[in-house]
């Protein structure tokens, strides 16, 4: 009887030290619905969060969102700036930060559109602005950006891989370049008394008066004959 007593008393005294930690109380707040939304803000077993703004209706796990209000309707940890899913961030969506507190800011001009970002290939000539760069490319007709169209295009731009060279742009004189799109370079008078001879074979640099004196000696000389 005496060890059977013993026993039990021991036994008794082992249960007791195994469970002395005892059950894990909940969050005081937990099971609350504050705003009545029908989401609990955070579940008692675990304390996780599940309403992640019990203080707003409209928000919780599977709202509707709402893009570039800055506010996480659905939960989800993001305001919803991405519509068409093209993996760039609205221009319209509040500029903030990612889980890292690197600066965000959108750069998709057109988020309805997942073929407008800033990495597209531009579509010269349609009137959209695919890349995002602020306008449509008009580059295959006006390749230097000159203001001046090319001659494949109909225009008179006569290198169109030359912003300095168009019609009315400023002439150098003996270097072999139609800067202004004449159709000879700028040289000596007598070149082009001479019936457009170019600057080939003329003394370079010629000064004005070299010029003048040629160009009369020439006519000068046609007259005599």
């Amino acid at each position: 009887m005496s060890r059977f007593i013993l026993l039990f008393m021991l036994s008794g005294a082992a249960f007791a030290g195994g469970s002395s930690s005892g059950p894990v109380s909940p969050p005081a707040d937990c099971g609350e619905d504050a705003d009545e939304d029908g989401s609990i803000n955070r579940d008692c077993q675990t304390g996780a969060e599940i309403d992640c703004d019990d203080a707003d209706p409209d928000s919780f796990p599977g709202a509707t969102e709402v893009p570039y209000d800055g506010i996480d309707q659905d939960c989800d940890g993001y305001d919803l700036c991405d519509v068409d899913g093209d993996g760039f961030l609205s221009v319209e969506c509040p500029d903030g930060e990612d889980v890292n507190g690197n600066p965000v800011v959108g750069t998709d001009c057109d988020d309805a559109d997942a073929n407008i970002h800033p990495y597209v290939e531009e579509v010269i000539d349609d009137g959209v602005d695919q890349d995002c760069s602020g306008a449509d490319q008009t580059a295959a007709c006006d390749l230097d950006n000159d203001g001046f169209t090319a001659l494949s295009c109909g225009g008179d731009d006569c290198d169109d891989g030359d912003a300095s060279v168009h019609p009315g742009a400023d002439e150098i004189e003996d270097d072999g370049i139609d800067q202004d799109c004449d159709g000879i370079d700028f040289c000596a008078a007598v070149a082009w008394v001479q019936g457009g001879l170019g600057c080939a074979g003329l003394p370079s640099p010629m000064t004005g008066l070299t010029a003048l004196a040629l160009a009369g000696a020439a006519l000068l000389t046609r007259r005599r004959r």
